[in-house]
């Protein structure tokens, strides 16, 4: 559900929930003043692209990439073999777009209006969403930064050459900040956390997985829940992962939107990759593999959201208890009078 969709829903349910009040004799406002609590979920539990305004949000795409508005020109390369990007790709903002492999996007690509170069196999619809998008992103890359953490890993920092790292979570939203991520030889990073808990970990430094390292899930959260968001300016993202008789798997959404991003390997990644937006002063490139190249993204949206329907169920009960509550107290009950 979109953040505009969210308001109408909520816009329906207050007034719903006014008229009911006068109905039943409640103060009007101060019932209303209880709803304020419920803004758009994601910013009352969990943080969302959607909550930037963006027309098609940063987290719509298994690749999104570009400069920032007025930034610098860099280069989207997309080259090798098989279906590469199950989802949609943007490319926002004067970037240059080389590569052979166009066939391998299953949904659309969309291309902001001052991008130039082609994908051979794949026509390009072109589109402002991609340029909002990378707005948003930006903005939610900023915000996920600043959120006050919620625990630590040893060292502050994940550095793994074999065996297995576990990253337990507590219920609800969990924040880490590590300054590095680095996965090689046969190294596993696991989190485990239940259906319902999130996990943002904020990497100031560089993020790179090579050998035949893998990201995995246990306990029943998802990928949808798991977003690495990697805020050190030219730290660079790298995966180069995994062989042809190995191949690997990695969840959790990539957002680095200061760094060159590279791709490639024997890798399926569930989630979608985000960044490389160029600034004013600098240039970033997003490569993703080479002529041989099975890297392979699966997109899964980052943190879905909860229905309305949960929301109306939660007001509407809260109308139910206060009438309850009053009739049990008799008349207006203490300290309330008639709006």
């Amino acid at each position: 559900m979109t953040e505009r969709h969210f308001k109408a829903a909520t816009g329906a349910v207050r007034m719903a929930m006014a008229t009911r009040a006068a109905q039943i004799g409640l103060p009007a406002a101060a019932l209303l003043a209880g709803l304020a609590g419920f803004a758009h979920p994601a910013a009352a539990r969990f943080l969302s692209f959607g909550q930037y305004g963006d027309t098609q949000h940063g987290d719509s795409y298994g690749i999104l990439t570009g400069s920032q508005s007025g930034g610098t020109a860099g280069t989207f390369t997309f080259t090798g073999s098989g279906t590469k990007v199950t989802g949609d790709v943007g490319v926002g903002n004067n970037e240059a777009i080389t590569g052979g492999a166009g066939g391998g996007i299953s949904g659309t690509l969309y291309t902001s209006p001052s991008v130039t170069g082609s994908l051979t196999g794949k026509t390009a619809t072109s589109s402002s969403n991609p340029a909002t998008g990378i707005t948003s992103a930006t903005n939610f890359s900023i915000a996920a930064a600043a959120l006050a953490t919620t625990g630590t890993v040893p060292g502050n920092a994940i550095n793994k050459t074999s065996g297995t790292q576990t990253i337990s979570l507590s219920a609800g939203q969990n924040v880490i900040n590590v300054s590095s991520l680095s996965l090689s030889g046969n190294s596993t990073l696991q989190i485990s956390g239940t259906a319902g808990d999130r996990l943002i970990l904020n990497v100031s430094g560089g993020f790179s997985i090579t050998g035949t390292s893998a990201i995995t899930l246990t306990g029943g959260i998802t990928a949808a829940d798991l977003l690495f968001n990697v805020t050190g300016s030219g730290a660079n993202v790298t995966i180069h992962n995994g062989t042809s008789t190995s191949k690997k798997t990695i969840a959790g959404t990539i957002l680095a939107p200061s760094d060159n991003i590279s791709l490639d390997g024997y890798t399926t990644l569930t989630g979608s990759v985000i960044g490389a937006f160029g600034t004013p002063s600098t240039a970033y490139t997003f490569t993703d593999g080479t002529s041989a190249n099975n890297f392979a993204i699966a997109y899964v949206a980052y943190a879905p959201e909860p229905s309305s329907l949960a929301v109306l169920g939660v007001a509407l009960g809260g109308l139910g208890f206060i009438r309850r509550r009053r009739r049990g107290q008799g008349g207006n009950g203490a300290g309330m009078t008639p709006a």
